[in-house]
């Protein structure tokens, strides 16, 4: 929900909020995790895991071998940044599928 939100798209914006909310989130609270996702109550690997995700998936060319030094630095093994980098592209793609079928990017 974080990437689509970041990336606007509505589409996969409003698909994974109705999921989230078959889950117990309320709209209010779902708004304040989009507003500032620094205030989930996460453990600082899953804060690092959420900041490079979101990242990776705003601006994938722009990572740098100092960024994946800072990724480890932060607690997270290579397994996790694959994981991260997997998770990113697919969101990714996703969204650019997902705007294919339903207009261009400002139409979304």
């Amino acid at each position: 929900m974080l990437i689509a939100h970041a990336k606007g798209c509505r589409v996969c914006f409003a698909y994974c909020r109705t999921e989230l909310e078959k889950l117990g989130w309320d709209e209010t609270a779902l708004s304040q995790v989009c507003a500032n996702p620094e205030t989930l109550p996460l453990r600082e690997r899953d804060r690092a895991f959420l900041q490079y995700a979101l990242r990776t998936a705003l601006d994938p060319g722009g990572l740098k071998l100092q960024d994946f030094k800072d990724m480890e630095a932060r607690g997270l093994s290579k397994s996790d940044i694959r994981e991260l980098l997997a998770f990113a592209a697919y969101a990714n793609m996703h969204m650019t599928f997902t705007l294919s079928q339903v207009g261009w990017l400002g139409e979304a």
